[in-house]
């Protein structure tokens, strides 16, 4: 019992936007967020757990199907030991295996919340699914009673999970307005909905509404409900023990908060069955207290400044957690084959497991913080434990998932920020254009200032609205965000005092929240990137003067930045120009390369001479790498070298996987990228085992910083930057030019994934005397018009022959690309329609010069 509930951690499941509950490795059900309380989840209800009573031979016995000591109870040997279960968790799924040493069972569980790719009508869902397999491992006939219990939540919420002061602290409530229950007798299922009595105090509604715990109907299966008081579960294990199954009683007597539903069925030897159980739930309202009114400000509440509740979308198709179980339950091996289909595309990969372990669970944050309101608004809040709504300059590294797997939800939340912007303008008369940090701490409309002149927000910005339009072909949502687009750019052009092109902070000016003064290489690279961007987007606008006023601006800031933040003593570019704290302003950081990182996954080429590059990569693996102690070699990249006067030996994983990971890869340093990402994994998946709870901050010596952060979706930059993948979809331009180990080239294959289309590639690449030959296949999800495809070249060589394979080609010109990028470009004088499913091979050699 010593163990800090908080501490143990598993698959968040949940919809987008609808709080979640983690079945955690020990088999419990914990971190509650389901009543709107993501800042303070119910770590744990005693009358909440599964139990499973086996009657053969003379024999009968219950176990708990869990290992952690839930509630205090005489009779010994009730839970399971740690090495009777065994957990695999893959978002937003999870398996579990009970194996009970005494009795004659197995028991496979497989819990999943239907979230897939680009299908909003199963993303908003409130519900979790539990497929029990279980099988007769023994040699005699078994009569079993697989026991769902759940204890009604109403009015209840947990503790804050804690690191900094934002968010007060508190107690857990436990609310004695709850318990009434009624049983629902339907074609296809029994279920229990759980609701609150009449009387319940107003001063929390966020934390009211009703829960369905459903089973569906089987041949051979017989059904109980049961309701009891969670402080007396002896006498429901004392009944189990006597009859092998519970009696139907619902009396809703006072106390009675939990509900159980037993489902008894009989298995001869070696006999296999598969019961289906639904938990959904419908808590209408936001998180906080108060009528919405300016004097709140950044506090939470129910509503918005226009006394509107903000609520949730799911309440917009649906009026009870009963209707959804109704609509839904029969769709469940429908749902976890679609699920399966997406991760099988991961899985399926020749890629590293620790990496495919990644691309999926990273995900995690997608039932974990987001918020959906009813009118269709949408954010991430940043960590529940800073609970900022937005956070536009973390959600520029996580915002991958979004893009994914919602990107119409991803347009709205830029547009959000646009929005947001125009308002604090029209409220203010100051800072015209500025993109600001967040909306507010827990909701989504607070009059909020900070940020009003951090010199990342508004590059940042303008990058994401670009990465959108490329990704998903859509070019009205970038029109709709083109004016801000132009006033964040100008903006920024107000935050450079000297007049170097270049922005100047003060302290307090970009994500680091501290030590940044004068020009720095964080900021400038990513107002580089943005510069370099920015043409482009002006004449798709039919803006030709502003395109050359900003291509005039970026050879102005590039030489000032190569000017002054360049040390060829060092051999990499300095944090910043000025002194303003204790720590060294010279010192080397991870994210000096930040921009060049972005303007290659833009396919923009090169910001710095590539000599210097090459010097900066090389700097920073001999002086900020750090060893993992007893792993074997592996490692980390850490963030800088001091903090203060301090040295330092952590990073933020979701930058260092972009910043450092993906830009050597860029840079052809394979081994070095890869190998940094995998000490990431290391520390958080088996050291820390917080795969479903990464941290801001990450070191091997000291405790992890920062719960369930919001940027662990920058893991797909890397898959991004291993594929050397770019797109261009509304245009019909596809890259693939893999940064890969040699022994990958044999036969790479791995997922592609864009906010439109999904498919695979295969790669396969040898070296025969002076030539390499090379077969790239290609197959997408959906029909697709290619124009021109630009493969790998290799610096030496030229293309000598090519062939298409699966698909008429009638014209194509080919040809050698050696300005930014060595490379092969093939443009089609007649678009070529790729097929859904059909795959296009290209096979082509090149020959060294």
């Amino acid at each position: 019992m010593n163990i800090d509930p908080k501490e143990i951690v598993g698959v968040p499941l949940g919809g987008i936007g609808t709080g979640k509950i983690e079945i955690t490795p020990d088999g419990m059900f914990r971190h509650f967020t389901v009543n709107n309380n993501y800042v303070f989840p119910i770590d744990g209800m005693k009358g909440t757990f599964l139990s499973l009573t086996c009657k053969w031979n003379k024999e009968t016995k219950t176990r708990i199907l869990t290992s952690y000591p839930l509630f205090e109870i005489k009779e010994e040997g009730i839970f399971l030991n740690q090495d009777e279960i065994l957990y695999k968790g893959l978002w937003p799924r999870c398996n579990v295996t009970y194996l009970p040493k005494d009795l004659p069972v197995n028991i496979k569980l497989t819990a999943f919340s239907p979230i897939m790719p680009k299908n909003l009508e199963m993303d908003c869902l409130p519900i979790i699914y539990f497929l029990f397999d279980i099988e007769n491992t023994g040699e005699d006939q078994i009569d079993i009673s697989l026991n769902f219990s759940w204890e009604d939540i109403n009015g209840c919420w947990g503790s804050k999970v804690s690191w900094d002061s934002w968010v007060p602290a508190t107690e857990p409530h436990f609310s004695d307005d709850r318990g009434i229950i009624r049983v629902n007798r339907l074609d296809n299922a029994i279920a229990l909905s759980f609701h609150h009595r009449d009387n319940h105090p107003e001063v929390a509604n966020f934390a009211w509404g009703d829960y369905t715990l459903a089973v569906r109907a089987e041949d051979g299966i017989d059904n109980y409900t049961y309701q009891y008081n969670p402080d007396n579960v002896e006498e429901v294990i004392k009944l189990l023990n006597k009859s092998g199954h519970l009696p139907d009683k619902i009396d809703n007597n006072t106390g009675e908060y939990a509900g159980i539903i037993s489902s008894s069925f009989r298995l001869n030897p070696g006999e296999k069955k598969r019961i289906i159980y639904t938990l959904s739930w419908y808590t209408p309202d936001c998180w906080g207290f108060g009528d919405g009114s300016i004097r709140y400000g950044r506090l939470a509440t129910p509503y918005d400044f226009a006394g509107k509740k903000i609520g949730h979308w799911y309440a917009n198709l649906y009026n009870s957690s009963l209707d959804i179980v109704k609509s839904h339950i029969d769709r469940a091996e429908d749902y976890l084959g679609k699920v399966e289909g997406w991760q099988g595309r991961i899985l399926d990969s020749t890629l590293p497991d620790w990496l495919k372990e990644m691309l999926i669970n990273n995900n995690y944050i997608l039932s974990a913080t987001q918020y959906w309101a009813k009118d269709g608004r949408y954010s991430i809040l940043e960590s529940p434990n800073c609970p900022c709504i937005g956070t536009l300059d973390q959600r520029f590294y996580g915002s991958p998932a979004t893009l994914i797997f919602v990107p119409s939800l991803e347009h709205r939340e830029l547009m959000m920020y646009a929005e947001y912007s125009d308002k604090m303008y029209e409220i203010t008369k100051q800072n015209r254009g500025q993109i600001y940090h967040d909306f507010g701490n827990n909701r989504i409309d607070a009059f909020n200032t900070y940020g009003y002149n951090w010199i990342d927000l508004n590059p940042k910005f303008v990058l994401l609205c670009w990465r959108n339009y490329l990704y998903t072909g859509n070019i009205d949502n970038l029109k709709d965000l083109y004016y801000k687009m132009k006033e964040a750019m100008e903006r920024e052009i107000e935050l450079d005092k000297d007049g170097d092109g270049l922005p100047e902070g003060y302290g307090n000016c970009n994500t680091y929240e501290s030590r940044f003064y004068g020009a720095d290489s964080y900021d400038g690279g990513l107002w580089l990137c943005a510069l370099k961007v920015f043409p482009e987007i002006a004449r798709l606008m039919d803006e030709e003067s502003v395109a050359q006023k900003y291509e005039k601006l970026f050879e102005k800031a590039s030489e000032s930045f190569e000017k002054k933040l360049w040390s060829e003593e060092k051999g990499y570019y300095i944090k910043c120009t000025e002194k303003g704290s204790i720590d060294p302003n010279t010192q080397c950081r991870d994210d000096q390369l930040a921009g060049q990182w972005y303007s290659h996954f833009l396919y923009k080429g090169y910001l710095h001479p590539r000599e210097r590059i090459e010097k900066v990569l090389s700097s920073m693996l001999k002086i900020l790498k750090i060893d993992i102690p007893e792993s074997e070699g592996k490692y980390i990249i850490k963030q800088e070298e001091f903090e203060n006067e301090t040295p330092v030996d952590w990073n933020w994983p979701g930058f260092s996987v972009a910043h450092f990971a993906s830009e050597a890869l860029y840079e052809g340093l394979s081994e070095d990228g890869l190998g940094a990402v995998e000490g990431i994994w290391e520390l958080i998946f088996n050291h820390y085992k917080k795969a479903w709870d990464q941290p801001l901050s990450l070191s091997p010596y000291k405790k992890i910083r920062g719960d369930r952060y919001m940027n662990s979706g920058s893991i797909w930059h890397l898959l991004w930057a291993i594929q050397g993948f770019w797109i261009d979809i509304r245009n019909g331009k596809m890259r693939f030019s893999p940064n890969i180990p040699e022994e990958w080239k044999t036969n790479f294959i791995s997922p592609i994934v864009t906010g439109d289309l999904w498919g695979n590639l295969k790669w396969i690449e040898r070296k025969e005397d002076s030539s390499v030959y090379i077969s790239c296949n290609i197959t997408l999800d959906r029909d697709f018009s290619l124009n021109s495809l630009i493969l790998k070249g290799i610096k030496g060589y030229t293309l000598s022959d090519f062939q298409f394979k699966g698909y008429e080609i009638n014209s194509v010109e080919a040809k050698n690309n050696k300005q930014d990028y060595y490379e092969v470009i093939f443009d089609f004088k007649e678009k070529l329609d790729l097929l859904s499913r059909k795959t296009l091979t290209v096979n082509y050699r090149l020959d060294k010069v």
